[in-house]
């Protein structure tokens, strides 16, 4: 008898979730985002060239409630190469104070964060795509405010495991990343970041 309840509560309990789900769905849609990036090589000493699939991005968000959201992306086509780029929740307790947990890019420099479909040329900066091109799984607390200009600070601590190394990687020394952007008149902007690393038995110090 016990496990017929037990049974029916947890039908209760689903139906309830889902009819909530509808209810929220009916004010909130998720946003679908993707970009293409399609280009052409011509090397003049081999005298060959290709063609090439740089990027094919897709990603979906959305604000559940007031307080929670969430992402998701992924890269169906990064040189070649089917990748996981985005998986995160996010909490929103206070109008400018975010939370987010999950995979995510690590707040560090300027370039590495811009999306593909901003950028003018195929390929990234050195910076972004040799020293800055970390994704990684943890934690990160984001503050947004307004001080005659606006200002968004960023810091978070994650595994240092990479995004395929996740299910056994158990740590004690945890890296972190932060992250200050200063959005000035007319333009102008400053970026200021700081991020330790450990790729294997050496502390990195990045400014």
């Amino acid at each position: 008898m016990r496990k017929g309840k037990l049974i029916l509560m947890t039908m209760c309990l689903l139906l309830a979730v889902c009819v909530d789900a509808q209810n929220v769905k009916n004010v909130y849609s998720p946003k679908i985002h993707g970009v293409i990036r399609g280009k052409y090589e011509y090397q003049p000493e081999d005298q060959a060239g290709r063609f090439e699939v740089r990027n094919a991005q897709i990603s979906i968000e959305d604000t559940i409630t007031k307080y929670v959201g969430y992402k998701g992306e992924i890269d169906l086509s990064d040189e070649g190469k089917t990748k996981m780029l985005d998986a995160y929740g996010e909490l929103t307790p206070f109008n400018k104070f975010s939370f987010r947990i999950g995979q995510m890019r690590v707040p560090f420099t300027i370039d590495a964060h811009r999306s593909p479909a901003v950028r003018y040329f195929a390929n990234r900066s050195f910076i972004a795509k040799q020293v800055a091109d970390i994704r990684d799984v943890g934690g990160c607390l984001e503050y947004k405010f307004d001080a005659g200009f606006p200002i968004i600070l960023e810091c978070g601590m994650f595994n240092g495991s990479g995004l395929t190394n996740q299910k056994d990687y158990w740590t004690s020394n945890v890296n972190f990343s932060s992250k200050a952007q200063f959005f000035f008149p007319k333009g102008f902007n400053v970026t200021l970041s700081l991020q330790k690393i450990r790729p294997e038995d050496y502390i990195i110090m990045m400014l």
